[in-house]
């Protein structure tokens, strides 16, 4: 740090969002810096510069609680406020400068788990976690303070400690106080009309809930900008945010307040400077001119206590059912906008028969449809009573939509969830990063070069703008896993060892480039592999015919693919009976390389298992593959074990036309270059004599697979990586159970890819290198994982039924029904059709009128319109 600062040295260098290197280090002691070089022994590389200070990062288990007490900050007090409102903090190690009467004093805590918290607990207590800026400590001096105060580590006594203390001394942060500062994703903007309430003299808890989301948006941005990094995507949302805020009657922030608040949290460099925040500022007043946010609900009653469904009171029928059978049960149809349909039902009926907006809640809250649906582990579901689907802010919301109805109607159920209202349950897959910045630094070093990433290179290369990149980074993992994944594998308690073979799955369009990314697994496959024991057996295979040549192939690896596999699962697979019969039956359980004695039922049968190293390959189209796949393709263990490339349509240029062929001038410039005339087919010929050397450097004397070995560090750091999958299902109760099972499997998929990259490396053992190459592959095969279980949440049938009232909303709600028989999907399918029209009606979310022969979405206005 330059003289009793807070930037980092030399003059442009980074470190406050964790991207000190040792490389830049070494550069900065060449050039004469001060820094500490060894955290473990806290020794100087050279002696501490007078004019230097040094920094700290937060661990990813640790919180720092910063309370700046001088000039006009006021730490200490807001400190007593918030432990008097949550309880006292322990007694727990801290750094702190002491200059006269101030005092700048940071806590050191621990946390459970990784959580993200809020950037600030009060104005002048800052919360300092791992991926924010760093900590000055001892011996750095306080820049801000009177005097510039040293500082100095104290035990938890108050004591003066020699050195910094160790992890075993320092508390865990009170739960209390975590669930206070925890970043609140329910907390998020409504545009509403003006309130015609007097405005607040203090902001109110869900405004303080809402401008800590906002300051946590912004001190998310890091410190230095870079191109992509979301700056103005971040502080337009935040000032969008802030000044309909301000512009409401029922919040008590000003519009100087929340330039402000912009001010003191987003992150300003040179490349985004304060004038970019001004004219962020200024745009924002006019693009939301006449708009205002919602008015908070904290003057809403809270739910009534709990003591199961109330006996003593009469509660109405509904459509001729029992309201209790309703409450009890899910609606047939179980998507988002079925829940809201049946909750809405509940109240609506409620609130016509003189409940109490606290009582009809109350009840809602508490029904089959608020209800989330539990998770399961080891073959058991468990039930958290306590959880929901929505956030009581989205049931009190609810609850005014219905209490609109009843004074509307007269207490009409109305089923059809107006499109705007429909609470979000849409999983975000994108920008998803498990490496922190030092281990994408190994990855971008010679250490995350390999085999696979030249791979890539050479298809970037050769095909250009024509490249559907996703589909090579997935077939990498083929080729590998079919040549090397009999070569060892992976050590599990049990003695159960973990192969090496992966599942993989292609979906794009039919132009995409799939068939030309398979092209060079088939040349890789076919320069190393003998005709006479080739493992690709194909995929147009009956149970019968699969089990017989998996039988013949006892030991060997095998590769079985398909090609239109949205065709297979819609003529044969999926008309199969029962979710672990036929060949999707049969993929599901060789995942684990065992052919069962059950599978062996032909004439060559012994009655014994089999093993098999068997790599699945499958391509498709997306829309063919989301019509054909439904939630019990995921429950049954199928599609958990696959990991995607998703491709997008390549864009056809005159460039790219011209390119499409080799000219005969072309190849005349190249006749007398044997090299570069051969390139095409030595480059898989060469690729085979490394794949030959990769064997073999691996191979065990006995020709069998051999069990890679794993440090500790391996082993815990795809421990982490396997556990942030889950939290990340958690965070989507929607989706929750499909995504737990897809992430165990796909962490698993993860550990498999390190072990094909260790021995394409000709190692036994897969460092820690090994194991990044594979997350950050997984990067791409979570999102996509993400994208899939959302498209193909409701069964086959229920998207057609959906897809019905989508072409009722984009009409204008009413339809002739010929005309919906006339739509592609549903020609020459009279029958099926009819079906499926009954069923949107059987579930109010439409209704047939016989006259016109036309079809009605509910919920609309007698001009046709969809009712607001």
């Amino acid at each position: 740090m330059p003289a009793h600062g807070k930037r980092p040295v030399p003059a442009g260098a980074t470190g406050r969002n964790g991207t000190v290197t040792p490389e830049k280090i070494a550069d900065w002691i060449q050039n004469g810096f001060r820094f500490m070089a060894n955290h473990d022994t806290k020794e100087w590389a050279t002696q501490p510069s007078d004019t230097a200070n040094t920094a700290l990062r937060a661990g990813k288990l640790e919180v720092r609680i910063d309370v700046d007490d001088y000039g006009q900050k006021m730490g200490a007090a807001q400190l007593a406020e918030l432990e008097a409102k949550l309880g006292p903090l322990p007694a727990t190690p801290s750094s702190t400068s002491r200059g006269g009467d101030s005092e700048s004093r940071q806590h050191f805590f621990l946390l459970h788990e990784p959580i993200e918290l809020v950037g600030k607990a009060a104005a002048d207590i800052d919360i300092i976690q791992h991926g924010h800026r760093y900590s000055l400590v001892y011996p750095s001096t306080n820049p801000d303070a009177e005097g510039n105060p040293p500082y100095l580590w104290y035990d938890a006594d108050g004591e003066v400690m020699d050195g910094p203390p160790h992890i075993d001394d320092l508390e865990y942060l009170p739960q209390a106080w975590v669930d206070y500062l925890r970043v609140d994703e329910t907390a998020r903007a409504h545009v509403s009309e003006q309130w015609d309430g007097e405005i607040p003299e203090a902001a109110t808890a869900t405004e303080e809930r809402k401008l800590r989301a906002i300051v946590a948006s912004l001190q998310a941005l890091p410190d230095v900008w870079h191109e992509g990094a979301g700056w103005h995507d971040v502080t337009r949302n935040a000032a969008c945010w802030l000044w309909r805020m301000a512009r409401s009657n029922a919040y008590a922030l000003t519009p100087d307040q929340g330039y402000q608040l912009m001010l003191d949290h987003t992150p300003l460099y040179p490349g985004w400077g304060i004038d970019k925040l001004e004219s962020q500022w200024s745009s924002c007043e006019k693009s939301t001119e006449g708009q205002f946010e919602e008015p908070p609900l904290d003057d809403r009653p809270p739910l009534l206590p709990w003591n199961g469904f109330p006996t003593d009171r009469m509660f109405p029928s509904i459509n001729g059912e029992h309201f209790a059978t309703l409450w009890m049960a899910k609606p047939e149809n179980t998507t988002p906008a079925g829940l809201w349909g049946r909750r809405q039902q509940l109240l609506v009926a409620m609130l016509s028969s003189g409940f109490t907006e606290q009582e009809a809640a109350t009840v809602v809250w508490h029904s089959g449809a608020a209800a989330h649906p539990g998770f399961s582990f080891g073959g058991q579901v468990f039930v958290d009573r306590d959880s929901r689907i929505i956030t009581d802010y989205d049931l009190w919301r609810e609850v005014d939509k219905a209490q609109a109805t009843v004074a509307q109607s007269t207490g009409e159920v109305v089923e059809a969830a107006p499109l705007d209202e429909r609470p979000s349950l849409e999983l975000e897959p994108t920008q998803l990063s498990f490496l922190d910045d030092a281990e994408r630094q190994i990855l971008a070093s010679p250490d995350g070069v390999w085999w696979g990433s030249r791979f890539v290179e050479w298809a970037r290369h050769t095909y250009g703008t024509k490249l559907n990149e996703s589909y090579y980074r997935l077939n990498r993992w083929v080729i590998l896993s079919t040549i090397l994944g009999s070569k060892a594998m992976l050590a599990a308690p049990g003695g159960t060892p973990r192969r090496l073979t992966l599942y993989v799955m292609l979906v794009g369009p039919t132009t995409s480039g799939k068939s030309t990314a398979f092209s060079a697994v088939k040349n890789c496959l076919n320069a190393f592999f003998l005709l006479d024991d080739h493992p690709d057996i194909g995929g147009d295979h009956t149970p019968e015919s699969l089990s017989k040549t998996l039988l013949s192939r006892d030991g060997l690896t095998s590769l079985f693919r398909v090609d239109e596999a949205h065709e297979v699962f819609a003529t044969r697979w999926n008309r199969e009976i029962g979710p672990y019969s036929g060949v999707k039956g049969m993929l599901t359980d060789l995942y684990d390389g065992e052919v069962a004695a059950r599978f062996r039922a032909t004439e060559q049968s012994s009655g014994q298992g089999a093993e098999t190293f068997m790599t699945v390959h499958l391509m498709g189209t997306r829309e063919g593959m989301v019509d054909v796949i439904g939630p019990k393709d995921w429950k049954s263990g199928l599609m958990p074990r696959f990991v995607w490339a998703i491709g997008v349509p390549i864009e056809r240029t005159k460039e790219s036309m011209l390119n499409r062929w080799v000219t005969e001038e072309a190849m005349a410039a190249q006749a007398d270059d044997d090299e570069r005339k051969a390139a095409g087919r030595k480059i898989f010929q060469q690729w085979a004599a490394e794949f030959q050397g990769m064997t073999d450097a691996v191979q065990a004397p006995n020709g069998q697979p051999f069990l890679l070995n794993m440090p500790a560090a391996v082993a815990a750091r795809w421990a982490e990586f396997a556990w942030s999958l889950m939290k990340l299902a958690h965070q989507h109760p929607a989706h929750r159970e499909q995504l737990e099972a897809t992430f165990d499997r796909l962490a698993e998929s993860v550990m498999r890819a390190a072990g094909l990259v260790a021995l394409s490396r000709r190692r036994r053992r897969v460092e820690m290198s090994d194991l990044l190459i594979a997350i950050e592959q997984g990067e791409e095969w979570v999102g996509n994982v993400m994208l899939m279980v959302q498209e193909t949440e409701e069964s086959p049938r229920t998207r057609q039924v959906n897809a019905i009232e989508r072409y009722l909303v984009e009409k204008g709600g009413t339809v002739a029904i010929a005309a919906i028989h006339r739509l592609p999907q549903f020609r020459d399918n009279q029958g099926h059709v009819k079906g499926l029209i009954e069923e949107l009606v059987a579930q109010g979310r439409a209704q047939k009128d016989p006259a016109t022969d036309t079809l009605r979405l509910k919920g609309l206005t007698t001009e046709g319109a969809i009712a607001a």
